[in-house]
């Protein structure tokens, strides 16, 4: 049995980048801007894998996170995120993964690179490609919020299969076996929206 692709070394020239206005906090404009096939190495993309679990949905849930840049690994997360839907706990993992980033990124410990972000949750990745409409209000205010930490980033999202994602996917169990905090910046970002763990 041959093992599962790595979906971030997949590279085809025609591959399409989504930027994101907002004419509001819950409203997001797609535009397509073709990528550049061979990126420099200072560019070389950030692979985010992101998965979300609630026992019981909606139950205890935990964020899975991890981010790799050429073949190294950036950060790896799980958090607990308090009693959730499974559908928030993919929001939520999303979101924390692009809190982490920008914060990354404003310390000066991680340089702005394309974003190519990966979900077992295909739900999540239609409804941020615009396929899919978000109609549950508190996705709604999520979406408002990814949207808007998706500022000044190139960003794809793409569905995986599960066992393309295990990473994310142990590290949101682990987030809800070790009750791991999300950091209270982060809690404070959200608390601005209205929405709490």
């Amino acid at each position: 049995m041959q093992s599962p692709v790595n979906p971030c070394a997949l590279s085809p020239a025609n591959t399409n980048y989504l930027t994101v206005s907002t004419m509001d906090k819950q409203t997001a404009l797609f535009e397509t801007i073709k990528s550049d096939p061979k990126p420099s190495v200072a560019q070389e993309p950030l692979c985010i894998f992101v998965d979300g679990a609630a026992r019981g949905n909606p139950g205890p849930a935990g964020a899975g996170i991890f981010i790799q840049q050429a073949k190294k690994t950036v950060l790896a997360e799980g958090l607990f995120l308090g009693k959730k839907t499974n559908n928030q706990a993919e929001y939520l993992a999303l979101l924390l993964a692009l809190l982490f980033i920008n914060k990354l990124c404003k310390d000066k410990k991680l340089a702005p690179a394309p974003l190519r972000i990966f979900s077992d949750s295909e739900l999540l990745v239609k409804q941020m490609n615009g396929i899919y409409q978000v109609k549950n209000e508190q996705l709604k205010a999520l979406k408002g919020l990814i949207v808007e930490q998706l500022k000044g980033h190139k960003a794809t999202f793409a569905h995986v299969f599960r066992e393309q994602n295990t990473q994310a996917d142990a590290l949101a169990n682990v987030g809800v076996d070790e009750r791991k905090k999300v950091p209270a910046s982060f809690v404070k970002t959200l608390a601005d929206y209205a929405l709490h763990l």
